[in-house]
């Protein structure tokens, strides 16, 4: 199935935040708004839905991550870049992320859903391919085919002047021992 990467997801996801986290910035109100909500859950959801389907598992797991570094980041970059202390930095630090759990909660739920129903498809899909391959009913065209192919040789042209040489060596070695 074609999609991007893994990684791309990733990107795609940290992309759209940053994006948000920028816009709530040149806003100035030093505050993350309804536009880094909006572009954070765009961008999971964006990730989920164009990964390959062996990236499905990496685009699930990423909404948590992604906010729990964007959130201390954008506070730490809003509010200056002073270190005052530990516990005030882990105050400062963990209640925007406390605040923004109910956005982190729905949108990983929301992304988990389309991640299960993506991978159910998917698992559904390639069980149906190796089961039971349509049969075809254009006969004739298929007796054709065959026939074309047992006339022709099974070896490449490449293998076939390898077996040549080695049967000439043979040969050699043959005449050579007698």
């Amino acid at each position: 199935v074609p999609g991007i990467p893994w990684w791309g997801a990733a990107i795609v996801a940290a992309t759209l935040t940053a994006i948000g986290i920028a816009f709530d910035a040149g806003a100035g109100d030093k505050a993350l708004g309804g536009v880094f909500a909006a572009c954070y859950v765009l961008g999971c959801l964006a990730a989920v839905l164009a990964v390959q389907q062996s990236g499905v598992f990496t685009a699930v797991i990423q909404p948590p991550l992604i906010l729990f570094v964007a959130v201390p980041f954008a506070y730490f970059v809003f509010h200056g870049s002073t270190f005052t202390g530990i516990k005030d930095t882990l105050i400062n630090c963990g209640y925007p992320l406390i605040e923004r759990f109910p956005l982190m909660f729905f949108t990983s739920a929301t992304v988990l859903v389309i991640g299960m129903v993506r991978w159910y498809l998917g698992a559904a899909a390639r069980r149906v391919v190796a089961t039971d391959p349509e049969p075809t009913t254009e006969a004739p065209d298929v007796a054709a085919a065959a026939t074309a192919l047992a006339g022709k040789s099974r070896r490449s042209t490449r293998s076939t002047r390898s077996a040549e040489a080695r049967a000439a060596r043979a040969a050699a070695a043959d005449s050579v021992a007698l």
